[in-house]
């Protein structure tokens, strides 16, 4: 998000609710608007994200995290180990390791909610290392959050755990298409597509699958594959 993006931002926008990496964040920051940063940190390289809800590990590559200080209301809902050295591109772990927040939750005082990542992606996105944007738990972080940021409000669709397969859906007349493309060479084994709400019909396009409740269970998706249903 650019500054001139961030000052078309009324306080009635910002109510419903928003994603930003750490950049935007500082730069709501700068304009006096409370993101959850008490005092702004130097960039440093890290190792793994830590998960605490379950317990998971995902490997960083080595993109560096920022060292602000955040207030103590925010809610971490990841960490960084950080690292010095060729241990920023390895999984191998520093004893002299220190945590720094990856990524919060964070209302303000306006009841205005973020959900903010603590890195660039802009720079990430530059390079060969973007899992740290779109690994599988950081879209289950999105389909989570989005309800309490946007307060109440799901995704219409959601297929969780295949960092590769991308989703587009379209909503018009109460109905709801969906289409999933699979970028990567393995096969996605009866993926599993979750719905914001009950609908009575399926209709299905170069696949199978069957809808139970607000789920729908698709045939394997062959690599490199496409798949898509509508549902009324």
């Amino acid at each position: 998000m650019l500054w001139t993006e961030c000052q078309i931002l009324t306080p009635e926008m910002r109510m419903g609710g928003m994603i930003l990496d750490i950049e935007a964040a500082k730069i709501l920051h700068s304009m006096g608007v409370d993101v959850g940063i008490q005092s702004l940190g130097e960039p440093i390289a890290t190792t793994m994200e830590f998960f605490p809800d379950d317990g998971e590990v995902v490997g960083t590559g080595g993109i560096k995290v920022f060292r602000h200080v955040f207030k103590p209301s925010i809610q971490i809902c990841s960490t960084a180990e950080t690292c010095n050295g060729s241990l920023a591109l390895s999984h191998m772990r520093d004893p002299d390791a220190k945590s720094v927040t990856m990524s919060y939750l964070y209302e303000n005082g306006e009841g205005e909610r973020y959900f903010v990542l603590n890195f660039d992606t802009r720079f990430v996105a530059k390079t060969d290392n973007t899992l740290a944007m779109r690994h599988y738990k950081r879209s289950k972080q999105y389909a989570e959050y989005i309800p309490w940021l946007s307060r109440g409000k799901s995704l219409p669709a959601y297929c969780g755990g295949n960092p590769h397969l991308y989703t587009m859906v379209k909503e018009k007349d109460g109905a709801l298409a969906v289409g999933l493309w699979n970028f990567f060479a393995d096969l996605i084994d009866a993926p599993v597509i979750e719905l914001d709400r009950e609908y009575r019909q399926i209709r299905f396009l170069n696949c199978e699958g069957k809808m139970e409740g607000k789920r729908v269970t698709l045939s394997t998706l062959p690599a490199y594959g496409f798949a898509a249903f509508e549902v009324k």
